[in-house]
């Protein structure tokens, strides 16, 4: 036996039985970069070379686990995610074989946990979530103590650093005890930044993943969408190479007044057999078209209800698709859509819950007024101001909710293309007739003039509108309003 474990010892030394490793080779980037393309069938048969050709490198497993969560996540198939759960802890078996002072060993089991993380919530399963949100943060804080110049550490401990520190402060308890995850948006926000700058001066193979990430971190978390525009259109991904590319920047292009850049984008997005079929892509291209009033806008939402496998954004899609009928006089066909949107798909994103809360009133938006926010929602602000301009405040005086609309949707064009003082006074003429109604109008008023006053460095007129804006509470959107305004006085010192 001793001669025999000798005999081993040599071989392994001279390198005649390889020992398992942790390495992103040549072939191992070239299935991680189809995995961000969606060109999944690229990255497995890469993956499958990689099992043939170089059996100890673990990165395999990593990249495998990527692939089936993207499936789930994207196609939010209870079918694959019952058929893929199992690997998780086959493949976190398999990582921790690995060398212990590599930075990847408990890197990649961080990322695993993560993928499921993310992954569960798309069926409802949050509690798993947060635990394996949990471990993942655990691994990584203690990979960081024992590398602390690995970089792809940093990009993932500060995402999660920045996520969890968006929960608002009443609940923040809470998560810091089922997690001990440490949230800070603005730390988290700093560390991405200078991954991003990292990214800029050398080869790094998360280059990519990180410009997405700090992109939605500015946009979500932030409130900075061009901010966030400006980081992902400047950076190195190639929308028309890869799928993942132009979702992230269509979703940040759309929060961002960039509607006319994503609808040349989308039209190129790559499709076809060798990319993984993305229904999505349609839908981002059908809101593009309708905040821009283009006549084919319809088409698109149509053909992402046709072939789309999950419930996300199917009541939104429906909500648009309402719109867009509504715009063209075609009133029928917006009951028609909004009755659908009462039962199909699911109200867990915002934006669904936003859609079955109008299917739900029974009270349908003004065409005029409606044509004007899909205008300003696409950037197109001076489109916005002429449509508006063909209606007068009288016009509504049958209907508070659309006085009150009118004056707030003025005064966010007159924002948006300069005119300030202007906005001011329209913002302070929606809270003074509307801060007692249930509408969300005099709430948002309050946050945009707080935001206003605080790029002018006028930090107590700032405070003060940032907690009055606390103090209105309407029927919709006050929890998300509140907690940007919360933010607000951080930075201001309120």
């Amino acid at each position: 036996m001793k001669k025999l474990l000798f005999f081993i010892g040599i071989l392994l030394s001279t390198g005649l039985i390889a020992a398992p490793r942790y390495e992103f080779t040549p072939l191992a980037i070239k299935a991680y970069r189809a995995i961000l393309a969606l060109r999944l069938s690229e990255a497995t048969a890469s993956i499958v070379q990689m099992r043939l050709t170089d059996p100890e490198n673990l990165m395999s497993y990593y990249l495998e686990d990527y692939i089936e969560t993207i499936i789930i996540f994207l196609d939010e198939d209870k079918n694959a995610y019952r058929k893929y759960s199992p690997n998780k802890d086959k493949r976190l078996l398999k990582l921790a074989s690995g060398p212990r002072d590599s930075p990847y060993f408990l890197y990649t089991q961080a990322e695993i946990n993560l993928h499921w993380a993310i992954a569960r919530v798309k069926f409802g399963e949050h509690l798993s979530s947060v635990r394996e949100a949990s471990a993942a943060y655990k691994l990584l804080v203690r990979n960081d103590k024992l590398f602390p110049d690995f970089i792809a550490n940093k990009k993932t401990i500060s995402t999660l650093r920045a996520i969890f520190g968006s929960v608002p402060p009443e609940y923040r308890w809470a998560t810091n005890l089922l997690t001990g995850i440490d949230g800070d948006v603005e730390r988290g926000r700093r560390e991405l930044e200078e991954v991003v700058k990292y990214t800029q001066q050398n080869s790094f193979v998360f280059g990519d993943e990180t410009h997405m990430v700090y992109a939605f971190t500015l946009l979500y978390l932030g409130n900075q969408p061009e901010e966030s525009w400006n980081v992902i259109s400047r950076s190195n991904l190639k929308p028309g190479k890869s799928i993942l590319a132009s979702l992230a920047i269509a979703n940040v292009g759309l929060k961002s007044g960039h509607a006319s850049e994503v609808a040349g984008m989308l039209a190129n997005a790559p499709r076809g057999k060798n990319y993984f079929s993305v229904p999505l892509i349609d839908y981002y291209l059908g809101v593009a078209k309708l905040t821009l009033l283009d006549e084919n806008a319809d088409k698109y939402l149509l053909d992402f209800l046709r072939t789309v496998k999950g419930k996300t954004a199917v009541k939104e899609a429906l909500q648009k698709l309402a719109w867009y009928e509504l715009i063209h006089d075609r009133e029928s066909m917006y009951w028609h859509y909004m009755q659908r949107c009462k039962s199909e798909g699911t109200s867990v994103a915002e934006g669904d819950k936003a859609a079955l809360r109008e299917a739900n009133s029974g009270i349908k938006p003004d065409a005029w007024l409606l044509k004007a926010r899909l205008l300003f929602d696409g950037g197109q602000f001076e489109r916005a101001l002429t449509v508006i301009n063909q209606k007068q405040k009288a016009d509504y005086s049958h209907n508070k909710a659309h006085q009150l609309e009118y004056t707030y949707r003025m005064a966010r064009i007159q924002h948006k293309l300069g005119r300030l003082a202007e906005a001011i006074l329209l913002y302070k003429q929606t809270i003074n007739e509307g801060k007692d109604d249930p509408y969300v109008y005099a709430c948002n008023s309050a946050f945009q003039l707080g935001s206003i006053f605080e790029q002018k460095s006028d930090f107590g007129q700032a405070q003060r509108y940032y907690q009055m804006c606390i103090s209105i509470n309407p029927a919709e959107y006050a929890s998300g309003l509140h907690q940007k305004a919360k933010a607000g006085l951080n930075r201001v010192g309120g």
